[in-house]
């Protein structure tokens, strides 16, 4: 039950996730992650945003060229 409640918090919570995103890619404890400043936070999401946001891009426009085919 309480792995169950914790599942649908960390699916949920868009905080609860980038929190747990850049301790994972840090390979930081999130206590870690929680006493870093603000800006470094805030850049490190920042900059995985970016990471996504081109790699959906790529993935667009492979799909694109598939289709096109």
């Amino acid at each position: 039950y309480i792995t169950r409640r914790i599942f649908k918090k960390v699916n949920s919570d868009p905080d609860t996730q980038s929190l747990l995103v850049v301790a994972d890619r840090l390979k930081l404890t999130i206590q870690q992650v929680l006493d870093m400043p603000v800006s470094h936070y805030n850049l490190w999401i920042a900059y995985l945003k970016k990471e996504q946001d081109e790699y959906k891009t790529r993935t667009s426009l492979d799909e694109a060229k598939r289709y096109k085919r």
